[in-house]
């Protein structure tokens, strides 16, 4: 991991910001972002941290800031095996930790929120649920970012929100969102060579109705590149500056596994 928070040294910078496409449920994503911001801390930066977490979170998150020890919880933790999707990993809690620990760290939960099968909708997020996922998650973090002027910012988020562009309806993505009002935002898709994710899956040959369960993944191999960091001021075709290969990734089951709720 040393040689990938190297390649990156250069975008760790005042009012930098960084989006990462990674995929969800590895210990090695949640462990670039720490290091990264690890290295913002040595260079006295304020930082922002937007995650891929539902909104309904940031009141806990927003608990802890500050703590010398903390713990997440809340029942989206605690969700069932057929909602466990990798956000929710081992991985992802300790990242939090981390953050709510360092008071020049401000952590946004940009997702919409969670709202728990067979449970009434907050009137407060009602509005939220109707709004397409990419705009919700850029007004927190655009927000965020705002709120905290000169600090380097870091996402994590699956790759499909950081492309510099259209989702495949046509609306804009977080990635487009937040390069309209920070054009030095450098988008980078997440690499590796190879590994698991925890994920949601069905069978090989899923019938009418089959739920999908979480669990170990296989990763693409990107065998032809090294580990680190190659970005471009100019967006590629694939709608991102560039790429951050981690190397061989391995998959972090759900923080509180086996205690749906």
């Amino acid at each position: 991991m040393h040689e990938v928070v190297a390649s990156l040294e250069p975008l760790v910078r005042p009012a930098g910001t960084v989006l990462i496409g990674e995929w969800h449920g590895t210990n090695e994503f949640p462990r670039l972002v720490e290091s990264l911001v690890a290295l913002a801390i040595e260079r006295e930066l304020p930082v922002v941290v937007g995650l891929e977490l539902p909104c309904s979170e940031q009141p806990a998150i927003d608990r802890q800031a500050g703590l010398e020890s903390s713990s997440i919880d809340g029942s989206w933790w605690h969700r069932a095996d057929d909602f466990q999707d990798g956000r929710s990993s081992r991985a992802m809690a300790r990242l939090i930790d981390y953050l709510t620990s360092r008071p020049s760290v401000t952590t946004v939960a940009m997702d919409g929120p969670w709202v728990a099968p067979g449970s009434a909708i907050p009137m407060d997020y009602l509005h939220l649920l109707e709004a397409p996922r990419d705009e919700t998650m850029a007004r927190h973090l655009l927000s965020a970012m705002d709120q905290n002027p000169g600090a380097v910012t870091f996402v994590l988020a699956g790759a499909e929100h950081v492309a510099v562009g259209s989702d495949a309806s046509g609306r804009p993505t977080l990635g487009r969102y937040v390069t309209q009002w920070h054009p030095r935002t450098v988008g980078l898709l997440g690499r590796s060579s190879g590994g698991t994710a925890w994920g949601l899956q069905v069978g090989e040959n899923p019938t009418v109705g089959e739920h999908p369960t979480g669990g170990p993944r296989p990763v693409p191999d990107d065998a032809e590149l090294e580990p680190g960091a190659q970005w471009a001021d100019r967006v590629g075709p694939d709608g991102y500056h560039g790429y951050v290969h981690v190397g061989p990734v391995t998959s972090s089951p759900p923080a509180y596994e086996g205690e749906g709720r």
